[in-house]
């Protein structure tokens, strides 16, 4: 699953249960995210949201900088 997010995307596959649980990972993960890196609050509001035996696997990845195309000067050759 592709997903995009408003810090990049997020990129999933849903684990052996065959159920979409968002890219999360039972006591791991929350939507990609360590737990462990996150608060203690967030981590317990996270915590609260994966549901039991979650078990998709994800990667979290931050948007590419767009550099836009150089443009050559007009009646150069």
């Amino acid at each position: 699953v592709y997903r995009r997010t408003n810090d990049g995307y997020l990129l999933y596959s849903i684990g052996d249960n065959g159920i979409d649980e968002g890219g999360s990972y039972e006591k791991l993960k929350y939507e990609g995210r360590s737990l462990n890196e996150m608060s203690d609050e967030a981590k317990q509001a996270a915590n609260a949201k994966i549901p039991s035996g979650a078990d998709d696997l994800a990667i979290r990845m931050p948007p590419l900088p767009f550099v836009p195309p150089a443009i050559a000067p007009t009646g150069s050759r």
